[in-house]
């Protein structure tokens, strides 16, 4: 799910990461997203501004009980994205993926079943 949101992605600068050493400045650091008990969170936030009747509302993403920012999406409080912003950057991440059937090789309504690929604004 990290990878496939592209959170804590490498810079394109630095390239992917050497197999003959350790590059010890690295971002992605396995043992620390994925301990015994490992979590990441998805927090939807609704948050009151000066210019809007209705709050609005935000994703912000807790890994490991750390706010983790996600890339090019960390204009709301406390570095989390619009949720508009999210669900299209999700969606896109989504198409440039290719079709999730077809991927994981399921029959053509099995992802039907799979509720939390749905997005809905009405959480």
């Amino acid at each position: 799910m990290v990878t496939a949101l592209d959170i804590m992605n490498e810079d394109e600068q630095d390239g992917h990461l050497p197999i003959t050493k350790i590059r010890h400045n690295r971002k992605w650091r396995k043992s620390q997203v994925c301990p015994m008990g490992g979590r990441i969170i998805f927090e939807l936030l609704s948050c009151r501004t000066k210019n809007r009747v209705e709050p609005e509302k935000f994703v912000r993403v807790n890994i490991n009980d750390g706010i983790t920012a996600i890339p090019d999406c960390k204009s709301g409080p406390g570095l989390s994205c619009p949720l508009e912003h999210f669900a299209a950057r999700t969606e896109k991440k989504g198409l440039e993926a290719g079709d999730f059937n077809q991927l994981c090789q399921l029959g053509a309504k099995d992802n039907e079943k799979i509720t939390f690929l749905r997005h809905r604004y009405g959480f």
